[in-house]
């Protein structure tokens, strides 16, 4: 696996007069800024088929949303294959900073969520796989049986604990949705930006997009002392189209889906380089459950 320092020394021989900076890794890339455009380099070869996925998505969706989101290239043939895109403007944000605005500015947020959600949500399906054919289809919650998850978070709780977390996994059904839709899957403040007046100016980072429920649209949203910001927004969803979603569907979602992160985290060497960190982080939101 290719590291930071031979990444960036590549980019300091590619472009000698830019202005370069490490911008951050997550699951699937570590991305880099050149001037005013993101560089993102995957972490195995696989990874660069969701590249590929994420400009055909974003290619055809660019004008069906009311935000900006990236025009994405691709160069594969080069010694370290990557995307790059023109940076969107704006900050990250967090669920505390939108709940502590004024509840004017709070609902313009919100309204600039949901706008965008509904208009993804409302692109046909069936026009979307034909343009997109590498688009997938995903209604599983459950990838691995309880006995492997259990192997690699028992080291950091009891076993009272653990069957705790069994319980309410045997509980969750693995139902098929009754309605299809495109979903980001991970449309929060990392992965979307605001100005200074806390609207929304753009939405990035397609490459877990796909074929679902609104359950997979909106659990992620879900944070431990953070509801209300989610509770509203969902209300606001309802009013928009009509379909409810249940908060403690999504809560469930969020620890079902949680409990397995550790086993992708052992077992992609890809991972190393963020697994320490990552586990803490889980480890440290699974017990809000307990």
């Amino acid at each position: 696996m290719i590291t930071k320092d031979e990444i960036q020394s590549w980019l300091e021989s590619e472009f000698p007069n830019a202005k370069i900076k490490f911008a951050g890794e997550g699951w699937h890339s570590a991305a880099f800024m050149v001037d005013d455009k993101v560089f993102r380099f995957p972490k195995n070869p696989d990874n660069i088929k969701k590249m590929r996925k994420e400009k055909e998505l974003t290619d055809f969706i660019r004008n069906k949303v009311p935000l900006p989101i990236p025009a994405i290239e691709i160069f594969e043939d080069v010694k370290y294959p990557h995307s790059m895109h023109k940076a969107i403007l704006g900050n990250t944000w967090k669920n505390c900073d939108i709940n502590n605005l004024c509840p004017q500015q709070r609902q313009k947020f919100i309204n600039d969520y949901v706008d965008f959600v509904v208009a993804l949500h409302s692109i046909d399906i069936n026009d979307l796989q034909k343009n997109v054919p590498s688009i997938s289809t995903n209604t599983k919650h459950k990838y691995r049986d309880f006995d492997t998850v259990r192997k690699y978070i028992k080291q950091y709780f009891t076993d009272e604990e653990l069957n705790h977390f069994q319980k309410i996994w045997d509980e969750f059904p693995d139902d098929e949705p009754e309605t299809l839709i495109l979903v980001h899957q991970d449309f929060g403040g990392q992965n979307s930006l605001i100005d200074e007046n806390y609207r929304l100016t753009g939405v990035f980072d397609f490459g877990n997009s796909c074929i679902s429920s609104t359950t997979e649209e909106f659990f992620r949203l879900y944070e431990h002392g953070q509801e209300s910001l989610l509770k509203d927004i969902l209300n606001e969803y309802e009013q928009r189209v009509g379909t409810k979603v249940n908060i403690e569907t999504l809560k469930t979602k969020l620890l079902i889906d949680m409990i397995q992160c550790p086993i992708w985290l052992y077992e992609d060497p890809g991972l190393a380089s963020i697994k320490d960190k990552e586990i803490e982080k889980i480890i440290s939101l699974l017990r809000n459950w307990l």
